[in-house]
């Protein structure tokens, strides 16, 4: 249910954003694709980069919001996800663990949105979309976790 519920969250972000951005700019986001600075070789690499912010996004809220230690925070590889995730090996509060969760979605996701969107830039609102789609499996821990105090 938590997955299901996931994607229904990005589906509607990713329609509403699209038309969104079609109707205030008179022109669809996908147009803009050829703007992508160094071709795919350029994608692959904000690819791994936002990959390596989204994770480091995890442990900064939880250094910051739940006060656990960087050696507390761990950086594994992770088969499952063909990259590396970001673990608190040490218990915190629910409300610091959903934020540190929420954070990466917010910054590069949302950001980027409302970025392309508000600059007329169609590449960063697809980014931004690519980058919500990363934190699918953020949004499910946060919907799995919203019966615990």
């Amino acid at each position: 249910m938590n997955r299901l519920a996931s994607a229904a969250i990005i589906i509607i972000v990713f329609v509403a954003s699209l038309r969104l951005f079609e109707v205030v700019w008179h022109r669809p986001a996908f147009a803009d694709i050829v703007r992508q600075p160094g071709q795919w070789v350029g994608a692959v690499i904000i690819v791994i980069g936002s990959a390596i912010i989204h994770e480091l996004l995890h442990g900064l809220a939880w250094k910051t919001l739940a006060r656990v230690p960087w050696r507390s925070i761990s950086f594994r590889p992770s088969w499952r996800k063909l990259g590396f995730v970001a673990a608190a090996d040490l218990p915190m509060r629910a409300s610091a663990y959903r934020t540190g969760m929420l954070l990466p979605a917010l910054v590069l996701g949302f950001g980027s949105i409302v970025a392309g969107l508000m600059i007329g830039n169609g590449l960063v609102l697809l980014w931004g979309l690519f980058f919500l789609l990363e934190c699918f499996a953020d949004f499910a821990a946060l919907l799995a976790t919203r019966e615990v105090g």
